[in-house]
């Protein structure tokens, strides 16, 4: 009766168990879920703002292609802006452009004096430059995307005084076109006539609402009705709550089944099972019985002897596996997937620390001179340099090519910049004496957290400083 009492605890004890972890596993796949849905609600939104600022992006590019081609014209310095030959604008400019282009267009003087217009334009409200500038303006009621250049001469030498400007209108049709795309409803509106919350994304089932800003006044404002992001999660949901409730049934019977044959002995089991899962393998096992259990123990033993074996081996091939998959096969350095994996951890360990983007200066000069087994040579010999160089607890990466990116830790920029000086005039020397050859480096540097947080942004940062630098 004892032994039946102490069974019965257990096993009311072992259900609670099961309870609380299966209550916990539907709490956290909750949590999970909900998590996933935030995600894929993000993806969402990124995935229609690239496809929308991609499309804008293009359109400007196409402008400023068209108005490049125009403005880069002696015969319409010469004709339009200087002779206002009358016909010849006719012909060629206005109304040509909007009949075969699409653009309505102005041609103005530096001091604004419209010589030929095809439609009402705010010319005053333009800034003028040198250089092409693309753009997005609200004129009255209207959206207009437009384009204005300086007219030149083919050869970009001599300026005529005077602008031109292509502008195409934001109307319903070319709302549409973009809702067909992306299958929403589409809204241009000025950040004056908005309030914070039609300026910020969100989702709520099953509505969702993003706002892309296409200058620092106008947005576009995108609506969509998209209920299968909730739904999927509800259906995960579903499809869990029916797997616990499988898994609780199954997981009583079975229980019953092991505590009614196998009681003591399981739990001689789980013992030696937990030293198993901690790494102890020599464990006394019973193999004194010879009964179905005593052979289940022979067999246990020679699985223990078989895991370990394997461990042994997988242990090995992940290390040799982690190294081919961070290291460099040419010159050994960290690769640029590292970098990406290991920046998260760099962050947490490093308060400050610098971003450096390397060049090697005319190193394709090397490859097509003397070959690319000389190039290999010397990309082993640069990045044995940069390892005997720079500190043990430094970062350094062969970034693709004969590009490197090298983490300086615990320095600051201007730091940095005296240490690199340093190390450039070393560099330049051991090559010269190694290989008999000039060769040297360009660099940039970008320091976290002042130039900004995400790799993107430094490796870009220091990559811009580095052709600057360059240049």
């Amino acid at each position: 009766m004892k032994i039946k009492s102490f069974r019965v605890k257990v096993t009311l004890i072992l259900i609670l168990i099961i309870l609380i972890i299966i209550s916990t596993i539907w709490g956290l796949s909750s949590y999970l879920l909900n998590l996933n849905l935030k995600e894929r609600v993000k993806r969402e939104i990124n995935s229609y703002k690239r496809v929308i600022s991609y499309i804008i992006e293009l359109e400007k590019w196409t402008l400023e292609k068209q108005i490049k081609d125009y403005s880069l014209w002696k015969e319409l310095g010469e004709r339009a802006v200087i002779k206002k030959d009358k016909t010849w604008i006719k012909s060629n400019l206005n109304p040509w452009v909007k009949n075969t282009l699409g653009y309505d267009v102005i041609l103005f003087t530096e001091d604004r004096k419209i010589i030929t217009s095809s439609f009402s334009f705010p010319i005053e409200k333009i800034e003028l430059t040198k250089e092409i500038k693309v753009s997005i303006i609200k004129v009255g009621k209207d959206f207009y995307i437009y384009g204005v250049g300086p007219v030149y001469d083919e050869n970009i030498k001599k300026f005529y005084g005077a602008y031109l400007l292509f502008a195409k209108k934001i109307d319903s049709e070319y709302i549409r076109e973009l809702e067909k795309i992306i299958d929403a409803k589409i809204t241009f509106i000025f950040s004056n006539q908005a309030n914070r919350s039609i300026l910020e994304d969100y989702y709520r089932y099953p509505h969702i609402h993003l706002a892309i800003p296409l200058n620092n006044e106008i947005y576009i404002v995108i609506d969509k009705q998209d209920p299968s992001l909730y739904e999927f999660n509800k259906l995960l949901l579903t499809i869990l709550g029916i797997s616990l409730g499988v898994i609780l049934l199954f997981s009583i019977v079975f229980m019953q089944i092991l505590l009614n044959h196998i009681f003591k002995p399981f739990e001689r089991l789980v013992d030696i099972s937990h030293n198993i899962a901690n790494g102890k393998y020599d464990v006394e096992l019973m193999e004194d019985r010879e009964d179905e259990f005593g052979d289940f123990i022979k067999v246990f033993k020679h699985m223990i002897s078989k895991i370990k074996e394997r461990e042994e081996k997988l242990i090995f091939e992940l290390k040799e596996t982690e190294k081919l998959t961070y290291l460099d096969p040419l010159t050994r350095l960290y690769n640029r997937r590292f970098l990406e994996e290991k920046y998260e951890y760099i962050k947490r360990n490093y308060d400050t620390f610098v971003l450096v983007f390397v060049d090697l200066d005319n190193f394709k000069e090397i490859n097509d001179r003397w070959g690319h087994e000389l190039g290999d040579k010397v990309l082993i010999e640069v990045a044995e340099f940069f390892r005997r160089n720079f500190r043990e607890y430094d970062f350094v990466v062969r970034y693709g090519g004969d590009e490197f990116c090298i983490i300086l830790v615990n320095v600051d920029k201007e730091k940095a910049e005296r240490i690199l000086e340093r190390i450039k005039n070393k560099f330049e020397i051991e090559i010269l004496n190694f290989f008999g050859f000039n060769l040297s480096f360009t660099y940039g540097v970008a320091e976290y957290p002042k130039d900004g947080e995400s790799l993107d942004t430094l490796v870009k940062i220091a990559d811009e400083r580095m052709y600057k630098h360059k240049k």
